[in-house]
């Protein structure tokens, strides 16, 4: 996968999954879009699509955890997808 950083915040983002084949070819077609109908697409292939939803997985999780157990205001919370990805830890 080619190197690409992008950060967004966004507030009640929306996002659709749609599989789709043309040309004999077969992607993943991620839309995200807000109330005030922005929106961008994402041309993914099934693998790339397989990572982002374990990414998506884990930040969900991560989320969950955060509110179960709350961290105190001056303790960091990690988030191992914005770590260098040499000092990653393999996925469990």
């Amino acid at each position: 996968m080619d190197g690409m950083q992008l950060r967004l915040e966004a507030k009640n983002l929306y996002l659709r999954v749609a599989n789709v084949t043309r040309d004999n070819k077969s992607y993943v077609l991620l839309t995200a879009y807000d109330d005030t109908n922005n929106e961008f697409v994402l041309e993914l292939t099934h693998e790339q699509a397989g990572w982002l939803e374990d990414q998506f997985y884990a930040a969900n999780r991560r989320y969950e955890e955060r509110l179960t157990n709350p961290h105190r205001a001056n303790e960091p919370v990690p988030n191992p997808v914005l770590m260098p990805i040499d000092r990653q830890e393999p996925p469990n």
